[in-house]
């Protein structure tokens, strides 16, 4: 077997989630061609030069590359709203959502083939509690954006 086992710090060790994080990363570029699936995870590894036993790191297989996306995607999105405040801040509420909508789906366009895997496997039983915690981040997200600042979950 060839290849790094893990990456290293300074102090020569590395932490687990050092290295998903890397193999997150890096399996992104790989999405538009393998989707959200562990082809993509193994792809990534092997472009960075881990063994390809590497990717044993994510128990959850694929479903932690979709929580990964849904992260980085709602960072980017929150991003691109706060930059468009201005703009934002003099439209109507239904203007407001419409938009961070818009933002969302952006985002979202350069995987819109592999979408249908991604929202599968989100789907299953070991994976719903996260979607639906993601979910509401992202329409909490949005209400927010459209003014609403209440703390209860009506939406």
């Amino acid at each position: 077997i060839t290849g790094r086992l893990c990456s290293t710090d300074a102090s020569g060790g590395a932490s687990e989630g050092d290295v998903r994080q890397e193999l997150l990363r890096a399996s992104m570029t790989h999405v538009g061609k393998l989707g959200f699936t562990m082809e993509a995870i193994h792809a990534a590894g092997r472009e960075l030069g881990f063994s390809s036993a590497v990717a044993n790191v994510f128990e959850r297989n694929e479903a932690q590359l979709n929580e990964h996306f849904y992260e980085h995607s709602r960072t980017n999105k929150n991003q691109e709203l706060e930059e468009r405040s201005e703009e934002i801040a003099s439209m109507k509420i239904r203007e407001k959502i419409a938009t961070a909508v818009r933002v969302r789906l952006k985002l979202m366009a350069p995987h819109v083939e592999a979408w249908p895997r991604a929202v599968y496997v989100m789907s299953q039983p070991p994976n719903v509690a996260s979607s639906l915690y993601h979910l509401h981040l992202l329409v909490d997200d949005m209400w927010h954006v459209a003014g609403d600042k209440s703390t209860d979950l009506n939406w």
